[in-house]
């Protein structure tokens, strides 16, 4: 039965202790997360990628996967014509999506970049100046000549071959393509941006090899030719997520013009953390909070301590009052329990002292503990010293219960068991 009562007073004081957690500082890497969490979502979605690997470089690996994600699949609804607000902060749109998809070969957002991509995205052939203004480079060639506007080729039964295209896709698409696979005449096609990591704007070029055979050479010499600036008639299919690590260049190169804003985004709490003035530090909410504009100017709320006071009482207000309270009755009781005495003076006299010794124990335990937390914050004395005097008077309570509980017990049991002595 002591046992049992034991573990439920550990258990008691585990619960009475959860909100502890809460009064721990920010850490650094927190409060940047956090302000980086605060920036809009923007007109173009895709372009606050940085920001991801921002808090990827903090070590939330798990949040920067479902920013990622949540970016691109705004960058999509942009694309179909869905509304999306530029002012919606990161950490909004972190809210709005209930399980993220993570971005993978067999992911929903995989889906639906392939169907962006055949929608949106038009295969055009080059004209005769445009392929002159577009050369294979010399270092390229390879042995390969030029048979039609943008079309290489090796002199050969089977070779290989070397077509430039542009990628046209409406004014309202931008999709960032990195890599496509074209089907086209019996052809397999691999495409990638001629110039640069990816193709932005809306007519890109790109340079897509594939096999070259003398018997299905001429249908495709007469595809280029008869169709100056026609589209390529064939299967396109994007090539972004075809591996892990086709998934980070393409991740790579949508985040890519935005070093300045990253190592900004790293330092912009730098100024703050040093900071000795309570109006100057960083401003930091729990993840999943509501986002403060002008968080850098504004000074800090006082952090919740174990009850919410000022204002008004909480349910776990109420069980962090209950749990202080049966901790210093059980724990008055317990030690009491070790009493053993067969008059009702010396057992009432024991008793009080064992309750007085308890009450003073915990006043300086309490003592102690209201130093210790005051030196980690400074700030928050006032109400450290109102919750601890609150806390101690809980405990006292408890404690005096609990004696006086016992005591009446033991009382009940000697008159059970036969004569009793005053003294």
């Amino acid at each position: 039965m002591r046992l049992l009562v034991a573990a439920l007073t550990l258990s008691l004081l585990v619960h009475a202790r959860p909100a502890l957690a809460d009064q721990a500082p920010p850490t650094i890497e927190q409060a940047r997360l956090q302000q980086a969490l605060q920036a809009p979502v923007g007109a173009d979605p895709a372009s606050r990628l940085y920001v991801a690997e921002g808090v990827a470089s903090l070590g939330q690996s798990a949040q920067a996967a479902a920013l990622r994600a949540a970016l691109v699949g705004a960058h999509l609804r942009l694309v179909d014509g869905a509304a999306v607000d530029p002012a919606l902060s990161l950490a909004a749109l972190l809210s709005q999506a209930s399980e993220p998809t993570p971005l993978g070969a067999d992911s929903a957002l995989a889906g639906a970049w392939s169907g962006a991509v055949a929608h949106h995205v038009r295969l055009r052939f080059l004209d005769a100046s445009d392929a002159a203004a577009h050369p294979l480079p010399e270092p390229d060639r390879g042995g390969r000549s030029e048979v039609a506007p943008g079309m290489w080729v090796t002199n050969a039964p089977v070779g290989s071959m070397v077509l430039f295209v542009r990628a046209h896709q409406e004014p309202s698409a931008r999709l960032v393509l990195t890599r496509l696979h074209v089907q086209w005449l019996g052809a397999h096609l691999n495409c990638a941006p001629a110039h640069g990591l990816a193709v932005r704007e809306q007519d890109g070029l790109l340079a897509c090899d594939g096999s070259s055979r003398a018997a299905e050479l001429a249908p495709r010499l007469r595809a280029v030719t008869s169709s100056r600036g026609g589209e390529l008639e064939g299967v396109v299919d994007p090539g972004e997520f075809d591996s892990t690590t086709a998934t980070s260049a393409w991740i790579d190169a949508m985040a890519a013009g935005h070093e300045a804003e990253l190592k900004q985004l790293l330092s912009r709490a730098a100024p703050c953390e040093s900071a000795s003035a309570p109006a100057r530090r960083c401003r930091w909410a729990r993840p999943g909070a509501s986002p403060v504009s002008g968080a850098d100017d504004v000074p800090p709320a006082p952090s919740r301590s174990i009850w919410s006071l000022p204002g008004r009482f909480q349910t776990r207000d109420v069980a962090a009052m209950i749990s202080w309270f049966c901790a210093g009755a059980v724990l008055c009781w317990l030690v009491c329990a070790t009493l053993a005495s067969r008059s009702i003076l010396i057992d009432f006299v024991l008793h009080v002292l064992v309750t007085s010794g308890l009450a003073v124990a915990a006043w300086w335990i309490g003592v102690f503990a209201w130093l210790l937390f005051t030196s980690a914050h400074r700030s928050l004395a006032l109400e450290g010293a109102l919750l601890g005097l609150g806390t101690y008077v809980l405990v006292l309570l408890g404690i005096v219960v609990g004696g006086s509980a016992h005591f009446v017990r033991h009382l009940t049991e000697l008159v059970r068991e036969g004569p009793i002595w005053l003294v």
